[in-house]
């Protein structure tokens, strides 16, 4: 019974019309997740929903989702990517009062996600935390690493030390429009470097060591990866720490000031009216090397004002 949504999700999907194949698999990424997620068990993850089907679907199970996933420490964005595909099919299939919109479901949109610099949080030092935890809140921070993309990186093939530099090289496989990484969102792949700091070495020093023994050479030994994430969320929650997003935040407003000189609006620096021509040009080059660190595109203005701030 729990597979019914996802079977007729998948009938949509391919009876569907999209701008391509990318948006097809990633609408199709998007809505399985959910379906997934609502059905599957607790000790999964899951709301137990076994026998929910697309006729039977109602507002209160998608509210309740998004409570859920709050709760798991989903960040609004991400939830309201799922809200819009899940839409887009409740539209499809003739049934649009399903979804609620964002904010009668507490989401706080486009306006509200831009935040201030207080989400560059402090460095994460919470007594409780599981060693393998604790490591992705100090991956997040000193690499600019999602918290799953940290527990799935494997060190070993992933980071290299050249002089004062670290290179990072997030790339697993080939795809139809270049290089691949399973372990990153949406499997897009990556390179990048920062400097070779003291901490940094002694970070990836405790993070090899943690992954030597593991079946995978990452910091998943032999779980499976949802059940590492919630068991991860369900530690944080416990040590009241909302998520490992503030850290993303800090690495990104430092190392905006290492190529610059100058402090991220969202930590009191100037935007681009109190910069000069020179700056300005750094500047730019800057937020498009800090969006390539984090694993977005180039010129993605969401990412400069929630990482650095309002230029």
């Amino acid at each position: 019974m729990a597979q019914r949504l996802v079977k007729e999700i998948e009938k949509e999907i391919r009876s569907g019309s999209f701008r391509g194949m990318s948006d097809r698999a990633r609408r199709e990424e998007l809505l399985l997740t959910v379906a997934r997620e609502m059905t599957s068990r607790p000790n999964d993850g899951g709301l137990n929903y076994r026998g929910l089907s697309l006729k039977n679907m109602q507002a209160r199970h998608v509210e309740k989702y998004v409570k859920h996933g709050q709760a798991r420490g989903l960040s609004d964005r991400t939830i309201e990517n799922r809200m819009s595909a899940l839409r887009w099919l409740a539209k499809k299939t003739g049934r649009p009062e399903m979804v609620p919109t964002n904010k009668a479901l507490g989401l706080r949109g486009a306006e509200g996600r831009i935040p201030s610099s207080s989400r560059a949080s402090q460095p994460i030092t919470a007594a409780g935390l599981s060693d393998r935890v604790q490591m992705c809140a100090d991956l997040s921070r000193q690499f600019g690493f999602r918290p799953m993309e940290s527990a799935l990186i494997q060190p070993e093939k992933a980071i290299k030390v050249a002089g004062e530099r670290i290179q990072i090289k997030l790339e697993n496989g080939k795809g139809a429009n270049g290089p691949r990484c399973t372990w990153c969102k949406g499997g897009r792949a990556r390179s990048f470097a920062v400097k070779s700091t003291p901490q940094r070495l002694e970070l990836l020093d405790r993070w090899k060591e943690l992954t030597k023994s593991t079946s995978k050479g990452s910091l998943i030994n032999t779980e499976k990866s949802r059940t590492f994430r919630d068991r991860m969320y369900k530690e944080l929650r416990a040590a009241g720490i909302e998520g490992l997003h503030g850290q993303r935040h800090s690495y990104a407003q430092s190392i905006y000031q290492q190529l610059t000189g100058l402090a991220a609006p969202h930590a009191g620096g100037p935007g681009f009216a109190g910069m000069s021509a020179e700056q300005k040009e750094s500047a730019q080059a800057a937020i498009d090397e800090v969006a390539r660190h984090l694993g977005h595109g180039e010129g993605r203005d969401d990412v400069t004002q929630t990482y650095l701030g309002k230029f």
